[in-house]
């Protein structure tokens, strides 16, 4: 598994009009489960199990606590200065880790 050296948290706002405990229980988990491989990771209230999908890119978790599906994602800029330059501001990483729901894909 390749360790990452840091990232730039981003949530949207729907994802921010969650309940704050349901966000950091979200947040806990795809920060112990999401590295460059498996770069999504999908909570599913309709899912049963835990699985890994599209060659182990993708893991879906179960998550009863919320109506619709809520996606986190990382991306990779490449250096932190492509993504510096992104964001307008310095940073000291190369990756985002974005929480959005479904329906702002």
């Amino acid at each position: 598994m390749t360790s990452l050296s840091g990232f730039v948290i981003l949530r949207t706002a729907g994802f921010a009009n969650l309940n704050p405990d349901v966000q950091a229980e979200i947040m806990r988990i795809a920060l112990s489960k999401i590295y460059p491989k498996t770069d999504w990771v999908i909570f599913d209230p309709e899912a049963d199990e835990e699985q890994l999908e599209d060659e182990g890119r993708t893991l879906r978790v179960p998550f009863g606590k919320i109506k619709e599906k809520v996606y986190a994602i990382l991306d990779d800029y490449g250096s932190a200065e492509a993504l510096s330059e992104q964001l307008g501001q310095k940073v000291k990483t190369r990756y985002t880790l974005t929480f959005l729901l479904a329906s702002e894909y």
